[in-house]
């Protein structure tokens, strides 16, 4: 499967230290242009402040993450695409 279109939920306020919800419109026979899936892509950066907010070595339990060094479109599509393709195989 390939991404057919991919849309930020607001601005993105820094590029290497932020987190962004992403919808993501898949090019398959089983989507419809009503059906996206939602992720939340971020950076390290973002993941070392949360830890210092919560003052732990540890993140607490929540949903993952997808992480990238700089939320730009490119770096985005591409470690979407990514996760896409590794379910491709299973």
């Amino acid at each position: 499967m390939k991404i057919k279109e991919i849309t930020y939920l607001g601005p993105i306020a820094d590029l290497v230290n932020d987190c962004l919800d992403v919808f993501v419109s898949l090019e398959d026979d089983y989507s419809t242009d009503e059906f996206s899936y939602v992720v939340e892509v971020t950076t390290h950066q973002f993941l070392s402040a949360l830890m210092e907010k919560f003052e732990s070595d540890f993140l607490p339990p929540q949903y993952p993450y997808i992480i990238v060094s700089k939320l730009t479109d490119e770096i985005i599509r591409a470690a979407i695409q990514a996760y896409i393709d590794e379910e491709d195989d299973l």
